[in-house]
């Protein structure tokens, strides 16, 4: 039975997924990008790569595959070194090894290996779905211009009756300013004696109310500094938040310092058992929850 299969199931949820005794696949986030030269954007994806050095068995693939086809722990380490001895024998005969939805290995003259990574599939489930797609220029269009229509003179008949019009509106216009100027005039000399009467009255209490504090204190500079916890082992999901609360205190029964970190996307209330500032902290920790409380553990990176 082939395990590339568990491997993929696996890479969806982890960064990390250990093949003892042949490598470790890796995925790094790699944002969206438009290529210019093809007018393609392309969403965010995980990029799957390959590190011969990390052979050493932490038990995520074996717990994994053993949960799956209902094995005992022992049988799912021997399945894997099945399938290790086959790639293995595959790379010496043909120098070449082909894992599905995985990538291609050559193995060079010197014994190392080459790793290129599958390009069909994204293992980002917030990008699921998306695929590029081929930005096309859009052209301008402009919009006809309309000739401006030119009226005609109207008829010295039309012109008379106008001119009778703006006399009346003249006469109108002169009586109206000679009563405003006055109306105006009365106005600001009243508004003028009430802000007078204003402020005194406000020079009279500031006086009143003036006092010298002789020694003024010092003032107190404070500086918080908020730590980080983007690293979190995550021991469960629940959709009612009274049985991830339930967890949570059943965690810290037994010394975790574990706490509710919020809803993901699907809805459901995550556990912690731990939050940690620095990522290599938390993976060896998680390999040691996977190990001895929980092998369905994962890492959550997320600065809550």
């Amino acid at each position: 039975m082939k395990i590339e299969v568990y491997i993929q199931e696996l890479l969806y949820r982890h960064d990390c997924v250990i093949v003892p005794g042949f490598g470790a696949f890796l995925t790094r986030y790699r944002p969206a990008y438009l290529d210019s030269n093809s007018g393609t954007l392309y969403p965010p994806a995980k990029i799957l790569g390959f590190n011969a050095r990390l052979t050493h068995n932490d038990g995520l693939l074996a717990h994994h595959i053993a949960k799956q086809l209902n094995m005992s722990y022992d049988k799912c380490i021997g399945l894997i070194g099945k399938n290790v001895s086959n790639w293995q024998g595959e790379l010496i005969q043909n120098k070449f090894l082909s894992l599905p939805n995985l990538g291609d290995f050559k193995q060079k003259k010197d014994g190392t290996l080459v790793f290129e990574s599958a390009t069909q599939v994204n293992y980002m489930t917030e990008s699921f779905g998306l695929s590029p797609v081929v930005a096309r220029l859009l052209e301008e269009k402009t919009k006809p211009q309309v000739a401006k229509s030119i009226p005609i003179a109207q008829t010295a008949k039309t012109t008379s009756y106008w001119r009778y019009a703006a006399v009346a509106l003249f006469a109108v216009s002169v009586g109206g300013y000679l009563g405003g100027n006055y109306y105006k005039n009365q106005v600001e000399q009243y508004n003028l004696a009430e802000k007078q009467k204003a402020e005194s009255r406000l020079q009279q209490r500031i006086q009143q109310a003036t006092f010298v504090i002789d020694t003024p204190l010092d003032a107190i500079n404070v500086s918080v500094s908020k730590t980080s916890y983007p690293y979190h082992i995550v021991a469960g999901a629940f959709r009612v938040v009274e049985n991830a609360e339930i967890k949570a205190a059943e965690l810290m029964d037994k010394g975790y310092p574990a706490r509710l970190i919020g809803e993901n996307k699907y809805g459901l209330h995550q556990v912690a058992y731990k939050s940690f500032t620095n990522r290599n902290e938390a993976i060896n920790f998680l390999r040691q929850i996977q190990q001895t409380e929980f092998p369905e553990a994962w890492l959550l990176t997320e600065d809550l």
